[in-house]
């Protein structure tokens, strides 16, 4: 059907061309992805310009050299051109992250419960300014980055509202049930949360701004 290919076109065109990160559907699922033309876009297309023409260079035994710089160029930018998406569902209470990429798709899921704390990251960058991600620290102790794999720096502004819509939304996420039939409810006060500066144990000189999610 014509009008349905129209409307998938533009579905496809408007999900390119939103810079919005944080989406909402209905009361139950929250998405955090990066924003297309800050990541995977600019990614992907520089990587195939660089890679084409390392090709052609290659077989020109006066720019071979040339074709190889442009090959490790490109290459490593195709690789970072990754989609990546964090699904969280407070009706299955589970947290979905899927990373789509030219090189394949990786998926995992978890337990919402096994969110620990959601932390504005604020780390030292190669110009000695300060960089800021937003991610969530699990209770297995891994630190999972949300908005990753950017080629263009998101507004630190845009960052704490990603972290904004995504705090309250984990504050209530076990108010519908754990399906192991423990009835342990999370609460994140808004008058008690607060950043934490806190320096980390990594080479790189690092603080954190820590929201807590208080279990109780």
């Amino acid at each position: 059907d014509a009008s349905d290919s129209q409307g998938m076109v533009f579905r496809l065109i408007s999900n390119l061309l939103s810079t919005d990160a944080v989406r909402r559907n209905g009361d139950f699922v929250l998405e955090i992805r990066n924003v297309p033309l800050l990541s995977w876009v600019p990614c992907g297309v520089l990587g195939i310009i660089f890679t084409v023409w390392g090709l052609i260079s290659l077989v020109k035994p006066s720019s071979w050299y040339a074709g190889l710089i442009s090959l490790m160029t490109g290459l490593p930018l195709l690789k970072m051109a990754k989609h990546q998406i964090c699904i969280l569902d407070k009706q299955q209470r589970k947290m979905f992250v899927k990373e789509i990429s030219l090189f394949g798709k990786n998926e995992r899921n978890t337990s919402l419960r096994e969110i620990k704390e959601v932390v504005l990251d604020k780390q030292k960058d190669s110009t000695g300014g300060y960089s800021a991600e937003v991610v969530l620290l699990m209770r297995s102790g891994e630190h999972l980055k949300l908005l990753n794999y950017h080629f263009f720096e998101m507004r630190s502004d845009s960052k704490i509202s990603v972290l904004n819509q995504v705090r309250p939304f984990l504050s209530d996420s076990t108010s519908y049930g754990d399906e192991e039939g423990d009835s342990q409810q999370s609460s994140l006060s808004s008058n008690n949360s607060s950043f934490v500066d806190s320096e980390t144990d990594r080479e790189s000189d690092s603080s954190q701004f820590v929201i807590n999610i208080q279990r109780e």
